[in-house]
């Protein structure tokens, strides 16, 4: 009893520290991404389903390609707008509370280093997810220079340090999020990067002729989006 209770006492805390915000290129970059795949202001989805949602911002940029929204997270963080749909789900255990094949998009963006089993997270995405419907993963880039480098001189990845240790906790590679999407069942996968990434030390990013050249190496994150 006290074992379970303190996974869901950590699960909890984890989401609180997230302060339940990511970075406006990201939201920016999975808009990008969902209108290259088809989506757009004419061909709108359905229903998206914001899983980790925190305070809602990625709906300011999906909005346009989808006419309903659904946020699920284990904190309703403060900010999220009263006027839209929120559950409650620990993204820790299965049953995701929304019915099988009802969204049109899933997307769970910056959420899968918090977690302990991603690879759930993807089975419960493509759940809930309707034939030819979209999933949209990311998570921060530890394959990057930068991160590369940490992890040669000082043994860990570019965004899992002492200041975030309670809350990320599982780093995951391009070839990763390759296989749970793959083993989930979904197809069509491909690889995006959001860059450039920021300069060490610095609130300064790396040249954007850097990021295009190569953005595996210049991006600070990067995500995957796949068919259902």
């Amino acid at each position: 009893m006290s074992s379970s209770f303190s996974a869901e006492a950590q699960a909890q805390r984890r989401a609180e520290l997230t302060r339940g915000v990511s970075q406006r290129p990201i939201y920016e970059a999975i808009a990008r991404e969902l209108r290259a795949a088809g989506w757009s202001e004419t061909q709108r989805a359905g229903r998206v389903a914001d899983i980790g949602c925190g305070r809602g911002e990625l709906w300011e940029c999906l909005a346009p390609l989808a006419s309903e929204y659904v946020g699920v997270d284990l904190v309703r963080h403060e900010g999220f707008p009263a006027a839209l749909p929120w559950r409650a789900h620990d993204l820790q255990l299965p049953g995701l509370p929304l019915d099988d094949a009802s969204c049109d998009l899933a997307v769970a963006c910056e959420v899968i280093p918090c977690l302990e089993n991603p690879w759930l997270l993807f089975r419960e995405m493509v759940r809930i997810t309707r034939p030819g419907g979209a999933v949209v993963v990311t998570t921060n880039n530890c394959e990057s220079w930068v991160s590369l480098l940490l992890l040669a001189l000082r043994g860990r990845y570019r965004a899992y340090g002492d200041d975030t240790a309670a809350f990320m906790i599982t780093p995951s590679l391009t070839r990763d999020l390759l296989r749970m999407a793959a083993a989930a069942g979904l197809r069509e996968a491909r690889i995006f990067h959001v860059g450039p990434g920021r300069v060490p030390g610095t609130d300064r990013a790396f040249p954007a002729w850097l990021a295009r050249l190569s953005p595996r190496r210049f991006a600070d994150n990067f995500g995957v989006l796949a068919r259902r």
